[in-house]
């Protein structure tokens, strides 16, 4: 634990082997392993007086798993109890765009929609779309989207997607 490596590594993981390896070892104090019933069995025999400890990261795996099986069982629970009452639930609310927000955006499309223009223009005077891209600093598949596209291509809404029933988010 001191130089935060391995002492060892065993040839085959097995119960046996482990209490092979500590038997001719002796002098352990402590054995930091993970949750196999066999490393268990092959530290109780090989090594009785030693303290068997679980690492942090096998620790936070052990928590991780009971929180996700909690979490599922109320989980569902919350849902039946959600659609038992009739009661629609919106899993969350959309926030409302301040006026800067909603400005930023609209002089944002502005741009694109000038880049449009020019980029279509410019393709139908017969400029390649190399010289295209080099002189609007677009991207080839920018300015590809832009040629075939044969109207402004509007950027896609976010609308509410409709469900059967709507599941309320649970966070503990």
């Amino acid at each position: 634990m001191e130089t935060n490596r391995p002492i060892d590594l065993l040839t085959e993981r097995t119960g046996d082997a482990l209490a092979d390896w500590l038997r001719q070892h002796p002098g352990v104090k402590l054995i930091s392993r993970d949750r196999s019933s066999e490393d268990a069995r092959g530290a109780g025999e090989g090594a009785p007086q030693t303290q068997q400890i679980v690492d942090r990261w096998h620790v936070l795996k052990n928590v991780g798993e009971v929180v996700l099986r909690v979490v599922g069982r109320t989980h569902a629970t919350l849902n039946q109890r959600q659609a038992a009452s009739d009661v629609q639930v919106r899993s969350h609310y959309k926030k409302l765009r301040s006026s800067s927000e909603l400005a930023a955006s609209q002089a944002s499309r502005l741009r694109r929609q000038a880049s449009y223009t020019e980029g279509v223009t410019l393709y139908r005077q017969g400029k390649s779309m190399a010289a295209i891209v080099a002189q609007l600093h677009l991207s080839p598949t920018t300015v590809r989207k832009y040629v075939s596209a044969g109207a402004f291509p509007e950027r896609a809404t976010h609308a509410s997607r409709a469900r059967g029933s709507w599941a309320p988010i649970c966070l503990i």
